[in-house]
């Protein structure tokens, strides 16, 4: 099938999903979609849906017998039956939809419909690979709930022939969604306030940077917007009801957001042990609001970002200004705050697209090999009795291919970040002799430091058109 224009991009999911739906045979195949709120997978479905002269049909919150009623009256509708229908249980539900032989089935909010009928999984799990049953796809924006119908255990484990994960739109993708054009660095500070996530253009009422004066007026008229859909939308993609001790889990956010991103750091600043945090975060990470970064040359070290920039956003910027934007509007409070902005989110958001950049977009001949890790790390200096942070990491095999530094200041990179960057190097010895300097600057680079770029093959510049056109 071919995907429709009104889908923006999605090009692999979309083949993923025609797969899916075109595999050969007539027996029932059982495939979930899942993936946070706003990212489009309903949008995606229903297209796909409409494509395959399938049904498509939404749960929502309710008991059971609310959704049965529901599901009848759609039931109805797509095969014209002169009366309503009554089932009761989705034992029968499923029999008239086998019955009617769709080709292919949507169920999406499907957590819904479970926590409603806890025996649904198991009532489906017997009509997979039945003969002459439809492509049956459950969707869900409740990231445990849908990884757990296919965990150890579950009754339907072993049993899906698709797993999708429909995510926010990588940097590169959401400039062109944007419709940036060629202004990177527009696009880079975009990327690190509200990220790739499809709605989001909705949310803004489709007003681009491109259509104001200046970015910083783009944040004030639009992001910070009390009545504006984005102004609290951070706080509601964390309102998750599995999160019951709502103080400590926007704490941990709140220190990841303000740079403590370590175990330690976390725990430090809760003012609680670290051996009390693991649970903690990794239920922020299965929710997809932390994401961990291992350290490529130490393994039991990791790192931990906010996975939604918007998050972020709203615990840096929003948060702890919500009363006086409100009371004195955003352009009055904007001059107060935009430094923060530069430290917080801009510079380290910079620095996790040059990773992003490495692992995605970068050719072998860049790196001078195929990186098995990309991410951040340290490296010790007795000397200086310190440790030297290092933006970038790419490992494979035990060997560092490149290290990198990215730096978000208006000028541009001289030799000096060139020299700190081979100290690093040299820090980290032999494992590392060989390895690719690479330098991210948002501003370009100075004229020597193009010209030892020229004279050595072991420096990569990489500048913002290099990182969204380049490889």
């Amino acid at each position: 099938m071919i995907k429709p224009r009104e889908v923006f991009d999605r090009v692999e999911e979309w083949t993923s999903l025609d797969r899916f739906v075109r595999a050969p045979g007539d027996r029932t195949r059982f495939g979930i979609v899942y993936g946070r709120r706003r990212q489009g997978k309903s949008w995606l479905l229903e297209r796909l849906a409409e494509r395959a002269s399938g049904w498509y049909w939404e749960a929502i919150e309710g008991t059971s017998r609310q959704q049965l009623d529901r599901f009848a009256a759609y039931f109805r509708a797509v095969t014209k039956l002169s009366v309503l229908p009554r089932f009761d249980d989705w034992s029968g539900a499923l029999d008239a939809i086998w019955a009617a032989k769709p080709r292919v089935v949507v169920l999406d909010e499907f957590q819904y419909l479970v926590d409603a009928a806890p025996e649904l999984p198991s009532v489906l799990q017997t009509r997979v690979s039945r003969a002459g049953g439809p492509r049956v796809i459950a969707c869900g924006s409740a990231l445990g709930a849908m990884r757990g119908l296919l965990a150890t255990g579950a009754p339907l484990r072993g049993r899906a022939s698709l797993e999708l994960l429909v995510g926010p739109f990588d940097f590169r993708t959401a400039a062109t969604y944007w419709g940036v054009g060629r202004a990177w660095e527009t696009a880079v500070m975009l990327h690190a306030l509200v990220g790739g996530t499809p709605a989001y253009l909705d949310f803004a009422s489709g007003r681009t940077p491109r259509t104001f004066d200046s970015f910083e007026d783009w944040v004030r008229d639009v992001l910070l917007d009390p009545a504006g859909a984005l102004f609290r939308e951070g706080r509601i993609v964390i309102d998750e009801p599995s999160l019951r001790d709502r103080g400590f889990y926007l704490g941990i956010l709140s220190a990841v957001a303000s740079g403590r991103t370590r175990r330690g750091q976390i725990a430090a600043t809760l003012g609680r042990p670290d051996n009390t945090l693991a649970h903690a975060l990794n239920a922020l990470v299965e929710l997809a609001l932390l994401e961990r970064v291992d350290d490529p040359l130490h393994a039991r070290r990791s790192f931990f970002r906010l996975a939604e920039p918007l998050v972020r956003t709203h615990q840096v910027l929003i948060a702890p200004n919500e009363r006086a934007i409100e009371r004195r509007g955003a352009r009055r409070v904007w001059q107060y705050i935009a430094t923060t902005a530069v430290t917080q989110i801009y510079g380290p958001h910079f620095e996790h697209l040059a990773r992003e950049w490495v692992a995605r977009h970068a050719s072998e001949k860049t790196l001078g090999g195929v990186p098995r890790f990309v991410g951040q790390s340290v490296a010790s200096d007795p000397a200086a009795k310190r440790e030297w942070e290092i933006d970038v990491i790419a490992e494979s095999g035990g060997t560092v291919l490149a290290l990198g530094e990215a730096k978000w200041s208006k000028g541009p990179v001289g030799v000096s970040v060139l020299h700190g960057l081979e100290h690093r190097r040299s820090l980290l010895g032999s494992r590392a002799g060989g390895a690719k300097l690479l330098l991210f600057a948002r501003a370009g680079f100075d004229a020597e430091l193009r010209r030892s770029a020229r004279t050595r093959r072991d420096i990569e510049l990489v500048d913002l058109e290099r990182m969204y056109r380049g490889e």
